[in-house]
């Protein structure tokens, strides 16, 4: 297999096969496209999400709780104990493993999430340090939002500018921007203005999103980009999906580099963005309750009936043609460079 995502139809085979154990608890279980599991624990529930940071990054500590917490928080909950697992390759120092243990500390600690254990050791397995999390949260249950909850002619609308994970990835490849053509100085401030640290937290976004009970499903894009999100929405939900090319959230200035180093925007690991689905008609007061906490959220299409596919209209043809699909993310060209 390739370097990215287990193909989701070996996955759906897998989980078809799955043994299932009688446990009232448990209310949504391992499912393509789910962000986390959905347990209730003498009336509590209980979210419980895993995710690891695999390619290189400046910061895998950090990286590694907003993500996880992400999930949680994309599900309609709210992050409150961490477990990393920390795997070093051969021949680092102390100095870089306290560094990231230090990382995911002072991130927990500056979310209010408590770090309750996890391991780490050095291994021949990694060329560089893998940061694996489990982030469990709690919900009150009217508030969860699972991504198998999408219906027929819902708005789909994302936040933010996106890919924001991606666009933070790539400029730690390619620090100097200026080497890219037609970019103007304004437009690598606004780039790196858009990959900075709190930009990857979606915290503030669903804790107002998931009080609205028109919001019928939330997702956390991440590997395999908006696109792998959009699908995973789709298939968890059994719905269509048709997207407009020209209201998505994608810089400009992004497009140029992207284009320039043959990746596709849309295929980009996402995180830091919220998708999300609600019933037609309440989009834009949530649009103006979004902005008011300076939070940019756009409206990218409609859910359709399943039939129709998934279908996205070109911003420059205006022809609709299928949504793009993605074996594996886009990142993995630029680390195979």
């Amino acid at each position: 297999m390739k370097a990215g995502k287990i193909p989701g139809e070996t996955l759906r085979n897998l989980l078809s096969n799955l043994t299932i154990i009688s446990d009232s608890g448990v209310e949504l279980g391992p499912a393509i496209g789910e962000d986390t599991a959905v347990i209730n624990i003498k009336g509590q529930t209980v979210l419980i999400g895993s995710d690891p940071i695999t390619f290189p990054t400046e910061n895998p500590g950090w990286h590694s709780v907003i993500i996880n917490s992400n999930d949680v928080a994309a599900s309609g909950g709210v992050p409150k104990w961490y477990s990393a697992t920390i795997l070093m390759p051969e021949h680092s120092t102390e100095q870089e493993f306290s560094s990231i243990f230090k990382d995911i500390a002072e991130t927990c600690s500056h979310m209010n999430i408590q770090l309750i254990g996890g391991h780490s050791e050095v291994t021949p397995a990694v060329q560089y340090p893998v940061v694996s999390g489990s982030m469990i949260g709690i919900a009150d249950n009217f508030h969860v939002k699972p991504t198998n909850n999408a219906k027929e002619f819902d708005d789909i609308l994302i936040t933010k500018h996106c890919p924001i994970e991606g666009i933070k990835l790539l400029l730690s490849y390619f620090p100097n921007l200026s080497q890219f053509e037609g970019l103007s100085p304004s437009d690598i401030e606004f780039l790196k203005r858009l990959s900075v640290a709190n930009n990857m937290d979606i915290l503030p976004e669903a804790t107002l999103l998931k009080t609205y009970k028109e919001v019928n499903s939330m997702h956390d894009p991440t590997e395999g980009g908006i696109a792998t999100g959009l699908a995973e929405v789709t298939s968890a939900s059994n719905v269509g999906a048709l997207i407009y090319e020209s209201e998505l959230p994608i810089p400009a200035a992004f497009r140029k580099i992207c284009s320039q180093i043959e990746i596709d925007p849309l295929g980009l690991i996402a995180s830091g963005s919220l998708l999300f689905t609600t019933s037609a008609g309440i989009s834009g007061e949530i649009i103006g309750e979004l902005k008011s906490l300076s939070i940019q959220c756009s409206n990218i299409g409609q859910i359709m009936p399943r039939e129709h596919g998934s279908m996205l209209i070109e911003s420059y043809s205006n022809q609709k043609v299928p949504l793009p699909t993605f074996d594996r993310d886009e990142i993995t060209k630029i680390t195979q460079l």
